[in-house]
Order: structure tokens, then sequence, then C-alpha cells
């Protein structure tokens, strides 16, 4: 009886391994559909949007003049983009394809409603310009990527709020601590790198947070 207790045991590791190996293609699988969409659909809204905003005459000014002051750090880039690669985690971690589902919707939504914003109200930036030669290669490409007028919300803080709800359950203490850290460096980078201003921080935060507020009931 033993015997065939173990080969009961022995016989379900090979199934239980099999199951894991599919549950990982499934959610691998939702996970590259979701970021090939999201990529899409983000290109369309936020460059569209950009695109709208430099036939206008007028941009609003969405910043304080103390705001101008605020130095710039060029090494802040490296938080900067930062928000491009993270996602990357969530396969690792998030092996339900219907909670990728859930964060594929949570982002496109927070990517629609700012371009609605980004459209009725194109910003303008109030920074200095920087004389400096440090990093001059990212400076130069990082306005053709992130484009001119998409300033608030910021969808670099918007989108972290999203993709850390879709991480913090799935982490440890060490994780969270970390994803804690990257959530108050990546904001001020944003203000460090002179891509966006206090209230673009402020409202990107407020619709990353509206996106996820019923989970957090």
């Amino acid at each position: 009886m033993a015997s065939a207790q173990c080969s009961a045991v022995g016989a379900s590791v090979p199934a239980r391994s099999a199951m894991v190996r599919a549950t990982l293609r499934t959610s691998f699988g939702a996970f590259v559909r979701a970021s090939v969409f999201l990529l899409c659909f983000f290109s369309a809204v936020f460059y569209g949007a950009d695109s709208i905003a430099r036939l206008r005459d007028g941009h609003f000014r969405l910043y304080f003049e103390w705001e101008r002051r605020i130095p710039f750090y060029p090494v802040a880039y490296l938080a900067y983009y930062s928000v491009a690669l993270l996602p990357l985690l969530i396969p690792a971690f998030v092996r339900d394809e219907g909670d990728i589902r859930l964060w594929k919707r949570r982002m496109s939504l927070a990517i629609a409603i700012a371009g609605v914003a980004f459209v009725l109200f194109p910003a303008e930036i109030g920074y200095v310009p920087v004389t400096t030669e440090d990093w001059l290669v990212v400076r130069r490409l990082t306005p053709i990527l992130t484009g001119r007028y998409n300033l608030a919300p910021s969808l670099h803080v918007a989108l972290m709020i999203i993709i850390m709800h879709a991480l913090w359950p799935h982490l440890h203490r060490r994780g969270r601590g970390l994803m804690l850290a990257w959530g108050v460096v990546l904001p001020l980078s944003t203000l460090f790198t002179h891509q966006h201003h206090v209230l673009d921080v402020a409202t990107g935060l407020l619709l990353g947070f509206l996106q996820v507020r019923r989970a957090l009931d």
C-alpha cells in the first residue's frame, strides 16, 4: 500500500509541473497580447494628442514660477525611463490571466483619459533650457519620445501606480519596499529631468489612484 501511495505522489508531481508550465504559458501569452495592444494604443493616443496640440496657437501654463528653479539632474533619466521596464516583471509574478486583463483595462483607461486631457489642455513646459552637455543624446531624444505638450496628467506617474498595484499582492516584504522606493523616485525623476511640473505629477497620481480605487476599498 505504501508503494502505491508513493507511486500516486510521484505521478502527481509531473502533473502539477505540467499545470504550472501551462499556467505560465497562458499568463505570458496574455501579457504579450496586452503589451502589444497597449503599445499601439498608447502610441496612437499619446502622439496623436501631441500632434493636435502642435496645431493650436495657445497652450496652458500649468506651473508656478518657483518650479523653474527646480534643479536638473540628468542621472534621473535612469529612473524616468524605468516605467517602460517595470511592466516586464508582471508575467514573472502575476500568473492569473484575469489579473493581466484587468491591468490592461486600467492602463488603457488611464491612457484614454489622459489623451482627452492632453487635447483639451495642451500645456507648455516652463523650465529654462539646460546648457550642459551631460547626457546630450538622451536629452535630445526625450522630447521626441515623450511629446511636447502632453504634460498634465503625467502618464509616467499614472501608469506607475497601476503597475505597482498589479505587482503589489505578489511581492514579499523586500520587493514591496523596493516598489515603494520606486514609487517615490519615479515621480521625482519627472521633475529632475525637467519633463513635468508639480501639477502634472499630482494629477498623474490622482488618475492612477482613480483606476485602482475599487480594489483599494
